[in-house]
């Protein structure tokens, strides 16, 4: 079974994908801060990070510059509500997997 992490500092966004992808066969876990993600990957495996690009602490780019070295096995995907072309195609160019806007509609 594949482990995701979701990274969003909305909380009803972190828990429709939750309880979303656990109903199709996911073990699903969440956050709302990047230092809450690092402590998380930190303990646990991940085989997939779902991650805002725009959280409180940091954005999505430097924590995905922090962990890519450390998980460089995790499938990385950014979704946004602020969705800019640039963005995604460096994150992309840089080794995120794929990068989605917001609303999402599971």
């Amino acid at each position: 079974m594949k482990k995701i992490l979701i990274v969003d500092d909305e909380i009803s966004v972190c828990t429709l994908l939750t309880r979303f992808l656990s109903k199709n066969g996911y073990d699903a876990q969440s956050c709302t801060s990047g230092a809450e993600a690092m402590r998380l990957l930190k303990n646990e495996h991940f085989d997939i990070m779902l991650c805002d690009y725009h959280l409180q602490d940091i954005n999505g780019k430097e924590l995905f510059e922090k962990i890519q070295p450390l998980y460089p096995h995790i499938i990385v995907i950014f979704i946004t509500g602020y969705a800019d072309v640039r963005v995604a195609v460096d994150l992309i160019k840089n080794g995120a997997y794929h990068y989605l806007s917001k609303p999402l509609y599971p």
